[in-house]
Parts: C-alpha cells; structure tokens; sequence
C-alpha cells in the first residue's frame, strides 16, 4: 500500500469535466444581464481553491489511517485467511465498537499465542519431539506464506478505499466550489455559465471575480 498521497491533477480534471457537462450551473436571471452566457476556468479554481486544500488535507489524514491499519495487519503472519479478514473487517468498522476493538485484540493475541508456541517448540530438544509436536511445527511454519497471499489482496482492498476516498473528495472539493461559481453568478445576474473547456467563445470571463472567493481566506 503507497504512502498518504495527494489528488493528481488528472483525477482532478476528470472530476471537473465529468461535473461540468453539459455546463456547470443555470444561474437566477434578475434583469439586466439574465440572458448573458460567461465562462469560468472551473479547473483553476478547483486547484487553488481553499475547498481542494481542505480535501487533500483530509485524504492525507484518510491514506496515512489506511497505511497504519494495513501496516499492522502485516505483522499477522500467523493468522489465518479467514482471522485476517475479520481482523481488516474490525479495524475498518466504522464506527469502532467495544466489540470490534475486543474482535482486533482477540486475534492480535492469538497469533501472538501462535508465535510463542512455535518458539517454544523450535526450542525442544529432537528426543523430546514428538510426532505431533512435528505436525504442529510443521503446519505453523507453513501459516506465513498463506497469510501473505491473503495480504495481497487486502493490499489491493486497502489501496481501493484510497482511490474511492480521493475521488469523493474531489467531487466534494468541485462542488464547493460550483456553488461559489453559482453565487457569483446570481449575484452578478449572469444567466448561464458554462466551463472554458466547454464553449468556444463568451463574452465574459468570471474566473477572476471567484477566484477570491474559493482562495483560502487570509
């Protein structure tokens, strides 16, 4: 699993374009200027606008939750498939209860069992072995090639609800700042504003007058 991450600017433009088709928003028409169609470059705000700091922001803090609870599944290697699973399922419960926090501690503490067991009985001498000790030896040794099989594809769960997260929080971050576009617009008695990359020529450019508006305030 990667490390906590920021939103690229292509998940960023595709958010923008996917939102803005076929145009952004239909503004209230009060006279004079109701029938009036203007543009905005909706990609340059969304970039410098305060709404996309404040996403990455909480994706940063999302990707660094899911690197830490995947970082100590992987210190299970002597749970099975089935324990690691539970284990991913509780951790991620949201919200946490005392029954999951109980249900994580119960199978960190078995295969904490499982690790002195095999130490203790690696350490036996070979006349004190016996045929069932071997049996267990052997199948202890063999937990922690089908625990990390397991853990691929936890990995692959894990980066999924990453990328899920990111997504959504530039959908959330686009649409803040839509509604700042949106608000210009009434107040300024636009009646239609469309994305730059979506219309070829317009009278009127409005991406200076938001921009203040979607910055971070000072």
């Amino acid at each position: 699993m990667k490390h906590p991450h920021t939103m690229g600017p292509t998940m960023l433009a595709a958010a923008v374009l996917i939102a803005a088709a076929p145009y952004l928003l239909a503004a209230a028409r009060p006279a004079p200027d109701a029938g009036l169609v203007v543009n905005v470059d909706m990609q340059q705000l969304v970039a410098e606008s305060e709404a996309r700091s404040q996403a990455e922001q909480r994706l940063r803090a999302y990707s660094l939750q899911m690197f830490q609870r995947f970082d100590r599944t992987t210190k299970l290697i002597y749970a099975t498939p089935e324990e690691l699973e539970q284990f991913s399922e509780a951790i991620n419960a949201e919200p946490e209860t005392e029954a999951t926090k109980q249900a994580v501690a119960k199978i960190e503490a078995t295969v904490q069992e499982r690790r002195e067991e095999l130490q203790r009985l690696s350490a036996l001498k070979e006349s004190e072995v016996t045929d069932k000790d071997r049996a267990r030896i052997r199948a202890l040794n063999a937990m922690p090639a089908q625990a990390q099989q397991a853990m691929a594809l936890l990995k692959r769960l894990y980066d999924q609800k990453v990328q899920q997260r990111e997504s959504a929080e530039t959908r959330r971050a686009a649409a803040e700042v839509r509604a700042i576009v949106a608000q210009v617009a009434k107040e300024k008695g636009f009646g239609q504003v469309f994305d730059t990359t979506s219309l070829v020529y317009a009278t009127v450019d409005i991406t200076p007058i938001a921009l203040p508006r979607v910055r971070k305030k000072p």
